[in-house]
């Protein structure tokens, strides 16, 4: 037996039972008939046990660790299927393969398959009754559901174990090796210097954005966030774009991404932002390697580089007036005729506006930090069992005018509005601050490497920004660790200092 052969097939099989899961969980959020969420909750609770079973299997750890044993003395080899050839694992390339795959075999055998198979089924339950209660805007018909997810939760994080909180493996699944011992100082010191610049520029900050709350039928929105992302390089033959109420991107083959938006027909932004930003994870996902097409690999290395991808088109590029110097007139001329009445200079300033918002993905690029902050300390008291869920909604409420100055009136737009909790993805909530913090040592390191990149922004040409993007970050996948993918793209670990001179410039100085 060549356990590397072996290995690979296992690696194979999982790969393609994940991207099923996630073909069901896409046809969830898009076009699955509301009485289908019973039978859809056993399918995909199904395969994730059966996921979870070929995982921890014995004859997967003896072959694990005998391909360990032979990792020096045989080159791992993958063929691409359908392409014709193989492709050889490097050195590096075949000891993150193992890294990989001893970390998902590690954490697999400590959660008991019928912890999985509860947690696949109260979750899928729990997002059917989180939208039933977000459009009543009742906490109280989603508090039941929510409290048995967040007993598995905690009992998810026992079996995983943990030396200072529960939340830590928590957190830990989605930004591995992050812990609390870093992310809470990281987060204080942002929030010390973040909340009194955001008040400063919201009070020196007088911005008429009318022209953004214009008439704008969804499908010439649609029509125009298609030409963008043509213009992005996302490629329709292997991707397409939806419509869902929380958007989100789902990779369902290493050809077959799907995103997906939600439109306002008197306020576009929100789509097209939208559209951008998952496109950036869009774009990450159909970047990867040919080394590492079709294994664990594949995948970003954490979801906070994942996010970063997203924010850096969405804000760095998006809202950077180079990028509607060549998309403006186009939407005046072609879109919204009445945006011929206004100045070019005004609408850069609308997109960009800086104010208190109560919903976080329609939050400005400041203040989204801080309500990221806000929900890792609500989830993280949760998880340590320091909140109750009782007092969730009033915790939540309070929060939000402690660090935006603004207080719900409903929990539609406090305490519900987000889909997270209900699919058990406590610790998720941290990496879309630390891909904010990513991004913004990516842009500078960008823009060190190309000066003259917005030139080209200008002309409606991302080429180069998508070819550094794919060299510096895409291409590798999980091979090497966030922090030395960091390190290697910007020089430094992780730093808030650049996302806060991001701001200064921009907002204060008004440099870009």
């Amino acid at each position: 037996m060549n356990p590397w052969k072996e290995l690979r097939k296992i690696d194979h099989e999982v790969y393609l039972l994940k991207h099923v899961s996630s073909l069901l969980g896409w046809d969830q959020e898009t076009y699955m008939p509301v009485r289908g969420i019973e039978e859809r909750a056993e399918q995909i609770s199904l395969l994730e046990t059966l996921i979870h079973e070929k995982i921890v299997s014995h004859a997967t750890r003896e072959i694990l660790e005998k391909a360990k044993e032979q990792s020096n003395e045989e080159q791992f080899e993958i063929e691409i299927k359908g392409e014709g050839h193989v492709v050889p694992f490097t050195p590096i390339q075949r000891a993150a393969f193992l890294r990989e795959w001893d970390r998902r075999v590690e954490r697999a055998c400590k959660i008991p398959s019928s912890l999985v198979s509860r947690m696949a089924y109260a979750t899928s339950v729990g997002q059917a009754k989180w939208a039933e209660a977000k459009k009543e805007a009742s906490f109280e018909l989603f508090k039941p559901y929510l409290q048995e997810i967040v007993i598995l939760t905690r009992e998810l994080a026992g079996a995983l174990g943990f030396k200072e909180t529960p939340y830590d493996p928590l957190v830990d699944e989605y930004e591995p090796g992050m812990t609390c011992a870093v992310l809470s100082p990281l987060f204080e010191q942002l929030q010390n210097d973040l909340v009194p610049l955001f008040r400063e520029i919201v009070s020196t900050s007088r911005v008429d954005d009318r022209c953004l709350h214009l008439p704008f039928p969804k499908e010439a929105q649609e029509e125009f966030g298609r030409r963008i992302l043509q213009a992005m390089g996302f490629p329709f033959e292997r991707a397409r774009l939806d419509v869902s109420v929380h958007p989100f991107t789902g990779t369902l083959g290493k050809d077959d991404v799907r995103i997906t938006t939600r439109y306002n027909p008197t306020y576009f932004p929100t789509a097209i932002f939208g559209i951008i930003h998952e496109a950036g994870h869009g774009l990450y996902d159909l970047g990867f390697g040919d080394e590492i097409r079709g294994t664990i690999l594949a995948e970003g290395v954490s979801l906070g580089i994942h996010e970063s991808q997203s924010r850096f088109w969405e804000n760095y590029i998006g809202r950077h007036r180079s990028f509607w110097t060549y998309w403006y007139p186009i939407l005046q001329k072609e879109y919204l005729k009445d945006l011929s009445l206004v100045p070019f200079d005004t609408f850069p300033m609308s997109i960009n506006r800086v104010q208190p918002s109560l919903i976080r993905v329609e939050a400005d690029e400041v203040s989204y930090p801080l309500h990221i902050i806000l929900r890792y300390n609500l989830e993280r008291a949760l998880v340590e069992d320091s909140l109750s869920l009782s007092d969730l909604p009033a915790a939540w409420n309070d929060g939000m005018e402690d660090l935006l100055g603004i207080r719900p009136s409903h929990d539609g737009e406090g305490v519900l509005q987000d889909i997270h909790w209900s699919m058990g993805s406590f610790g998720y909530f941290p990496t879309y601050a630390l891909g904010t913090l990513y991004a913004a040592q990516f842009y500078f390191s960008l823009l060190k490497d190309y000066p003259q990149v917005l030139l080209e922004v200008e002309q409606g040409k991302y080429g180069t920004i998508v070819q550094w993007l794919r060299e510096k970050v895409h291409t590798h996948g999980k091979v090497f660790t966030a922090e030395e993918l960091c390190r290697q793209i910007t020089g430094s670990p992780i730093d808030p200092g650049y996302f806060l001179r991001y701001v200064r410039e921009k907002y204060l100085y008004r440099f870009s």
